[in-house]
């Protein structure tokens, strides 16, 4: 296999393929564009393959222009079991790995997991790393399909070389779940930019001026996709039960997706105005959200380690959240934010109102130093770029 040489320090490159099942809008195609940003100063030349996203995602696919990885999009690739449209997709991952003859192949979510792990063992490549961004076990699908996930995750697991998961908790979700024993699984915190949510003084009057909040009204953000797992509705419920203590609360829905209309719906029915919860649709600026805000609420029934709450932290926001995934990982009950039980709505609403009255209003925190460095882009690159290095070196590639 032919190497291609770093001109930096002349050490060869590893060249990758990398899979995702799409680009929407969301933390596990962010980290994927971190990655292709990234690894190529790090002596990684990488191809990335990825599928079709869906109505009302969002595509984060232009953040890998002026980027130099290798772009082979398969539109037959989609999220949605669909027998046909898997079959070729498979073939045409078949045929991408000949053509680029990578040497070590990584996956990303469950359906680029399954598909791109079976075309690299159909063409012997290895080694074989996928990651986990959250858990297809719980509240993604209904109990038969999660069984079905579950048993393929088993067997998928068996001829991959690590499974890669972003908190202490998935490990321990994966090991509980008899996926793969602990010694295949790898714990490597995602990285992302933070440093524009780190100074929330800056953007605090102007992003209320412009949502035209009322001077002195507690704004809580929702940050995320408007899909099932995300448990928009119970949201919305929280937000009314809380308004019932804190009639001046408002709250801003910064994401997009299929659940939209729906929401907007319950939004009426539940008997809250236009002003009090807006739909803001897809924002550029999470950072702006975020430090005009006061609090930030997520009541997901499945989580890896939310980019929103992490973003929530660097901007000095406490977060109300449910207790799923990597949540516990990153806040800490009643210090940094408030933990309630996956759809509990009571106890997201109690904790939602002591959150606020408790919230300092005058001064933010300092940057958070250590979290800003934990979740950096560099830390994620070189934690990636170790770990194949390792695996080449374990399975003799080179």
């Amino acid at each position: 296999m032919i190497c291609v040489k770093n001109s930096r320090n002349g050490s060869q490159r590893l060249r990758i393929l990398r899979i995702i099942t799409r680009l929407n809008v969301g933390g596990p195609s962010l980290q994927v564009a971190n990655h292709c940003r990234e690894l190529p100063g790090l002596g990684i030349d990488q191809t990335l393959s990825y599928g079709k996203t869906g109505d009302r995602e969002g595509d984060l696919s232009p953040l890998l222009s002026g980027t130099d990885v290798r772009i082979h999009p398969i539109p037959s690739l989609v999220r949605p079991i669909h027998p046909w449209k898997d079959l070729i997709s498979l073939l045409r991952l078949i045929r991408l790995i000949r053509k680029v003859q990578p040497e070590l192949v990584h996956t990303h979510l469950f359906k680029a997991g399954a598909l791109g792990r079976l075309a690299s063992i159909l063409t012997g490549v290895r080694p074989r790393v996928h990651t986990l961004h959250g858990t297809v076990f719980q509240g993604h699908f209904g109990p038969f399909s999660s069984r079905i996930a579950i048993f393929l995750e088993r067997r998928l697991a068996r001829f991959t070389d690590v499974l890669v998961v972003l908190s202490p908790s998935q490990a321990e979700h994966l090991t509980a779940h008899r996926i793969a024993p602990s010694s295949k699984i790898r714990v490597i915190p995602p990285g992302f930019d933070l440093e524009r949510f780190s100074h929330p003084r800056t953007h605090r009057e102007s992003i209320r001026r412009e949502l035209e909040t009322p001077p002195g009204s507690p704004v809580v953000a929702i940050l995320g996709r408007l899909a099932p797992v995300k448990n928009i509705s119970l949201a919305l419920r929280v937000i009314a039960g809380a308004r019932k203590k804190i009639p001046q609360l408002c709250c801003w829905i910064a994401g997009d997706g299929p659940l939209m209309n729906q929401h907007i719906r319950e939004r009426k029915s539940l008997g809250l105005s236009e002003t009090s919860v807006q739909f803001l649709g897809f924002r550029e600026d999470p950072h702006r959200i975020l430090a005009g805000a006061d609090a930030l609420l997520l009541t997901s029934r499945s989580e890896g380690l939310p980019v929103a709450i992490i973003e929530a932290l660097a901007s000095s926001r406490p977060v109300v959240a449910t207790e799923v995934g990597g949540v516990g990982d990153l806040i800490q009950h009643e210090e940094n934010g408030y933990l309630a039980p996956e759809g509990d709505e009571q106890e997201l609403t109690r904790g939602l109102v002591r959150t606020l009255e408790a919230v300092d209003k005058k001064p933010f925190a300092e940057p958070n130093l250590p979290l800003l460095q934990r979740f950096s882009i560099a830390s994620a690159a070189r934690a990636h770029r170790e770990l194949y290095d390792e695996l080449i070196e374990k399975t003799g590639t080179r």
